[in-house]
């Protein structure tokens, strides 16, 4: 049972913790965030950095959540591995995106497999040909 109950947290940990953007510097500010959040949930942490503005919020995030990852794969493998799977089983949606000059602001919903939802804004950068995320917080 204490299994059951650390495969939950660490889904909600997982799912929750989202937050950087960009592989492909050309793609849109939602596209950014969901491609972001897609790398993060399936632990593709070096990925996910890439949509990320370098040495940002953003980055320290994904940084945070890989050392969560590997603390708690070498806590008990078979039950961070599992609550990692659940954890790609996630959702986003892009509810909003405010515009200005040189930023945007991405409004979205996590949610997990348990129905579980968890509002979320990123706040992206313009880079040379695209967009990248600077920061990801809870919506205020």
């Amino acid at each position: 049972m204490k299994k059951l109950g650390f495969i939950a947290a660490m889904c909600l940990t997982m799912a929750f913790a989202s937050s950087c953007g960009g592989g492909k510097a050309s793609m849109e500010p939602d596209a950014v965030v969901t491609g972001f959040y897609t790398s993060l949930t399936s632990m593709n942490f070096d990925e996910a950095v890439k949509f990320c503005v370098e040495e940002s919020a953003a980055t320290a995030y994904v940084d945070q959540y890989r050392q969560l990852y590997e603390a708690n794969l070498k806590r008990d493998e078979k039950v961070t591995k599992l609550a990692a799977e659940k954890a790609a089983g996630s959702t986003i949606a892009v509810t909003e995106t405010l515009k200005d000059k040189d930023s945007r602001t991405v409004f979205f919903v996590i949610s997990d497999i348990y129905g579980n939802t968890k509002e979320k804004e990123a706040t992206l950068q313009k880079v040379e040909k695209g967009w990248k995320i600077a920061e990801i917080k809870d919506k205020q």
